[in-house]
């Protein structure tokens, strides 16, 4: 069952055409205090929610749920770190680690670990 994370997000991403300011203020300020005391539905709404803002200070939650056992929201953190390592966002030093673990714990989903991976090489020798 959607926590009231999810079921306010899933309003304003599906039925607010202009995305009501008031309404992602609110999911701006709960997200954290959500994450801690929500479902995993609540966390994969706040996943969606700081992937579809390009937030980086959910990078840590990012990183929590691909570590997480559960194949939904580990799935959807390896897609965000992919999309992140694109945009050249700063996802902490275990950020290697995290995605081969997720590919071993997960290795119908590598696919996503091993994209994301050969996006951080191609990131890393950029900075060198």
């Amino acid at each position: 069952m959607a926590g009231w994370f999810a079921d306010k997000w899933e309003k304003w991403i599906l039925e607010d055409e202009q995305h009501n300011l008031d309404v992602e203020l609110q999911l701006d300020a709960a997200y954290r205090s959500a994450w801690a005391t929500g479902n995993n539905d609540d966390r994969y709404a706040i996943l969606c929610f700081i992937e579809q803002r390009r937030d980086p200070r959910g990078v840590d939650l990012v990183i929590e749920a691909l570590r997480s056992s559960d194949p939904r929201l580990s799935r959807e953190a390896a897609a965000i770190a992919a999309i992140f390592i694109a945009g050249s966002f700063d996802m902490g030093p275990t950020i290697r680690k995290d995605l081969e673990d997720f590919g071993k714990r997960f290795p119908k989903e590598d696919a996503i670990s091993i994209a994301a991976l050969r996006l951080l090489d191609r990131t890393e020798g950029r900075r060198k």
